[in-house]
């Protein structure tokens, strides 16, 4: 069996996608004069449709009605350009007030649709018989559900519960169900199946578990039964032959799937082909869409009103987002709509008349949009909006996650609840915006109550790093790690009592606590424990350097590339090379981030290189690199606290100058400088000092 296109595993996304691109071209809303007469006094609502397509003898239409038309949606009349009733016909209604209807078309005629609803005593409209178009629904299936004859097949949907969604579609060839995870399910697809030439035409069913293909109403190919070999089908198997005339006629597809997903697809073979193959989408007759464009109320100054269209699907971990498409349709009788505010039902508002609004969580909400007019007055519509996952749009790509990340970045994270702020603190974290992270943590530091002991640790070291940098709020991350100290278990403390030490000693400006600290975790750790306990020994040699005891910082930092558990593999020479050549290599490329990563190795392998000039001053000019003018000051006032060398002094003092001018401290720019042109009057950092001078003035 042959099939006429690849298979569309991802045809609801495209779908999906095709119609907000629709939406985003809309044209401005309808100027009063533009919008058609009221057809009739007894219905009190409409929604103005435009075609987005001339020549489909039928269109559909999502229609967004809530409470104002009857839940079945049997009160919505469709009025052509010429002001004539149309045939209809409700595919599927949503308890929230979410209609999917087709409807004839007025041939030849341009111009607008309207939807009328909200007739009580209307009755229903002229019904559309055998609708064009090929369209889809799902409904759940009881594991146990009998599936051996069509007999049963027929009971079994007498039965079914209301669907989980519909669409129109593109052609029977499907392994998934596109509207929930649920594994079992019945796949049912309606439409209008255009024959092109008299003759005999044969049908085959291909599926996993029980299928049924009707033609006219009439059953032509059937499969029943569960866990079905599909390669002893793939030739026509399991199908039949009827005579149909060239033309249109009806056709509907029915697939059963337990513990699936399951494969199923239709087949034929027309008058004149030799082999079965895929019917094909365009063997579908073809049906239009329209679009909602406003939606007004009788003898109303002001309407509020709002389509939605799910964009885009996002899983992280096990939060699942959804990304919806809102339009107003708010009208005015009189001027125009000047301002659309949105309530979402998460907590979230917005501004504006397309919003795109992530949901963080799958769920039902209550959206709703609140319209003022330029002539005055205002409106509310409030609709119920069923938020799931888009089961066809399961590529989670890293564009797709910053995509989520710059809808987000307006958030309200007081607003949320805890769940939505943890998926929002998930989402920030996978994509670096550490404002939003920073914030959402916030957040979630006044709910700590609600969160388990591990969670707690983590959002604390997170505001811990912020409160660091960029902030410099070192009181505050000092707290943070604190908390975070007390809800760690006890492999993760030390790290952690490491940190606080580590602020006490180059923040808080405390090495008398910092030293403290770095004693005890020495005390603490176990022998085993060795780079751990390496890093502290290392700290404390820092804190006797700051302190001007060179000797007892070179002991310390002697005795710590003296441990045999970190033996270098190779001579020392060689190694201080290599480093040397790479730092600078990085530092030529103006990669000062790689440079710092380079330097730390080194100077883990070599401590003693501390003390020494050469490092602090590729130190200083890795960090001008990045850009971190307050390092490369505090680390130059270190080596300027207790260091006695003329070589690297003035260029210590240079680099602390340089950063002080770019972070723009002019008069501590000024005291550095200066005092490398009156100690070091011949050194090559004097003439850089005296040119930065005078940029100063």
């Amino acid at each position: 069996m042959r099939t006429n296109q690849a298979h569309p595993s991802n045809r609801l996304h495209l779908v999906l996608l095709f119609c907000a691109l629709a939406l985003c071209m809309a044209a401005a809303p309808l100027r009063a004069q533009e919008r058609p007469p009221w057809w009739q006094g007894a219905w009190h609502y409409r929604t103005l449709l435009s075609p987005t397509a001339i020549g489909p003898e039928e269109f559909c239409v999502w229609l967004e009605t809530g409470p104002r038309a009857k839940r079945d949606g049997s009160d919505i009349w469709i009025i052509g350009p010429k002001g004539r009733s149309l045939p209809s016909k409700i595919l599927c209604s949503s308890p929230e007030g979410r209609h999917l209807l087709v409807f004839k078309a007025e041939k030849g005629e341009k111009g607008l649709y309207a939807a009328y609803y909200g007739n009580p005593e209307g009755g229903a409209p002229a019904p559309l018989q055998a609708p064009s178009g090929l369209f889809l629904r799902t409904f759940p299936l009881a594991p146990d559900a009998k599936m051996d004859s069509w007999a049963d097949a027929q009971k079994a949907l007498a039965t079914a519960p209301a669907a989980y969604g519909a669409a129109l579609w593109n052609q029977v060839f499907d392994s998934a169900n596109p509207f929930s995870p649920d594994v079992n399910y019945v796949s049912i697809y309606d439409g209008r199946l255009d024959c092109p030439k008299d003759g005999s035409y044969q049908f085959a069913t291909v599926s996993d578990d029980a299928s049924f293909l009707l033609v006219d109403g009439a059953l032509v190919a059937q499969w029943p039964g569960r866990g079905h070999d599909v390669n002893t089908g793939r030739h026509g198997q399991h199908g039949g032959k009827v005579d149909l005339k060239a033309g249109r006629h009806g056709f509907t597809y029915i697939g059963f799937s337990v513990k699936g997903p399951k494969r199923m697809l239709a087949a034929w073979m027309p008058p004149g082909e030799g082999r079965f193959s895929v019917i094909p989408a365009s063997s579908f007759v073809g049906v239009g869409t329209a679009q909602e464009e406003i939606c007004e109320e009788a003898e109303k100054p002001v309407t509020a009103g709002f389509r939605f269209l799910p964009l885009q699907y996002l899983e992280l971990d096990e939060r699942k987002m959804v990304a919806m498409q809102f339009t107003s349709l708010g009208s005015a009788r009189v001027g125009q709509i000047t301002k659309c505010s949105w309530n979402f039902g998460d907590g979230q508002s917005a501004v504006g008349d397309k919003p795109v609004h992530v949901y963080l969580e799958s769920g039902n909400y209550t959206v709703t949009l609140t319209v003022a007019a330029s002539a005055g007055g205002s409106d509310s519509f409030d609709l119920p909006v069923s938020v799931l996952p888009l089961w066809n749009d399961l590529e989670f790509t890293l564009a797709k996650q910053q995509k989520f990340a710059e809808w987000c970045r307006d958030a309200q994270p007081a607003a949320l609840k805890t769940p939505h702020l943890l998926a929002l603190r998930d989402l920030a974290k996978a994509n670096e915006a550490r404002r939003l992270l920073f914030d959402a943590d916030v957040e979630l530091d006044k709910r700590r109550s609600e969160l388990s002991r591990d969670q707690v640790a983590a959002l604390e070291q997170e505001l811990a790093d912020y409160y660091l940098d960029p902030l410099r709020q070192w009181q505050d991350a000092q707290r943070c790690l604190q908390v975070a100290l007390s809800n760690s278990p006890a492999e993760r403390q030390p790290d952690l009592r490491l940190r606080i030490a580590d602020i006490y000693f180059y923040y808080a400006n405390d090495p008398a606590r910092a030293r403290q600290g770095y004693e005890q975790l020495r005390r603490d750790l176990p022998e085993s424990d060795k780079d751990r306990r390496r890093v502290a020994l290392v700290r404390l040699g820092d804190l006797e350097r700051l302190q001007k005891h060179p000797d007892e910082a070179r002991r310390l930092y002697s005795q710590a590339e003296a441990d045999p558990a970190f033996p270098l593999k190779e001579p020392r020479a060689v190694t201080d090379g290599r480093y040397r050549h790479e730092v600078e290599a990085y530092l030529g490329q103006g990669d000062g981030q790689s440079a710092l990563t380079s330097l730390e190795q080194w100077l883990w392998a070599l401590p003693t290189h501390r003390l020494d000039g050469e490092t602090m001053l590729l130190r200083l000019k890795a960090n001008m690199l990045t850009k971190n003018f307050d390092e490369v000051k505090k680390q130059a006032d270190q080596y300027i606290a207790c260091a006695d060398d003329a070589d690297f002094l003035p260029q210590a003092n240079l680099y602390a100058g340089l950063a002080c001018v770019q972070s723009k401290r002019p008069v501590e720019a000024r005291a550095y400088l200066k005092v490398v042109g009156e100690r070091w009057p011949e050194s090559p950092a004097a003439a850089q000092a005296r040119a930065a001078l005078g940029q100063l003035k």
